[in-house]
This record gives C-alpha cells, structure tokens and sequence, in this order.
C-alpha cells in the first residue's frame, strides 16, 4: 500500500505599514455650587379709607416674590420685621407727616398664622424654574391715620 501525503504550502506576504501615533485626553470639569437668588415683589394694599370701610373692616392683600436655587436645594425664607418696625409690629410710615399705619404679614391665606421674622417657609427646589412664594398681607382695622402715601420694607432671607 502506497500512501501518497499531498501538503499544501501556502505562502504570506505581509506588508508592515507604520505610521507615527500618540493619544492624550483633555480632563473637563466644573464644580456647581449651592446658590440661591430671590426676586422682590410689591405688596400694594390699595387705598385704607379709615372713617369708611375700613372703620369696621380689615384690608387685605397679597404678592409673592420669586426664589431662584441650585436643584437640590433646600431652603428657608424668612422675612424680617421691616424698616420701621417696632419690635414684631410691622408699620408703614407716611413719609409726609410720619403717621404710622400697622400691617401684617402671613404665611397663609387665611392670614391665621403671622410670618414673623421668626418664622420660615421650607422650599426644595426642583429643576431650574423659580419658585413662587405667596405673601399674604393684612392692615388692621380702625386705625386713625391721616392722608398720605405710606410705605416699608421688608427683607427677605433666603438660607440655604
């Protein structure tokens, strides 16, 4: 018996190509910071007629002012006493004749619980839109004030 072996030669012709080559990265970073920023707003009462409505009637008002934070952010506002203020008593002074008008400010509509300088409103901000604080305003009744424009100011803190 004649064994035959047939072998296959295969031959390879690789052609080396080289071309000159180096990599690097760029490290790209930024740090966020807690930050927030409040906008004011304009409490206007309209007009306190004290021998008319007023002799028997509280004014209300409201407003809100806007608060801007980082995402994330959790928060307390608080408002203080006001410019002319007498201890917690919130006044507004008639610049002509320097009368004092009483006034106060709370944190719900049925102005049942004062936003004193004590008192805070908690916020967590979501996303990047402000975020509405409503202010809820009241003027006593009967209180025996001259004519004239009467105005305060009042901060407000925001403590993140």
């Amino acid at each position: 018996m004649i064994r035959t072996v047939t072998a296959l030669l295969v031959a390879f012709s690789a052609h080396e190509i080289t071309t000159a080559q180096s990599a690097a990265s760029i490290w790209v970073s930024t740090r966020v910071e807690n930050q927030c920023r409040v906008v004011g707003g304009k409490l206007d009462f309209g007009t306190y007629n004290p021998i008319g409505l007023q002799a028997s009637q509280s004014l209300d008002a409201e407003a809100h002012f806007e608060v801007f934070c980082t995402p994330g952010v959790v928060a307390q506002i608080y408002l203080e006493s006001g410019l002319h203020a007498m201890g917690d008593r919130r006044r507004m002074v008639a610049s002509a004749t320097r009368d004092v008008l009483e006034y106060e400010l709370y944190l719900d509509p049925g102005r049942t619980v004062p936003w004193t300088s004590a008192a805070s409103v908690s916020l967590t901000q979501v996303g990047q839109r402000p975020r509405r604080v409503p202010v809820f305003g009241r003027i006593p009744r009967a209180q025996d004030v001259a004519e004239g424009d009467y105005e305060d100011s009042v901060l407000i803190q925001v403590r993140f």
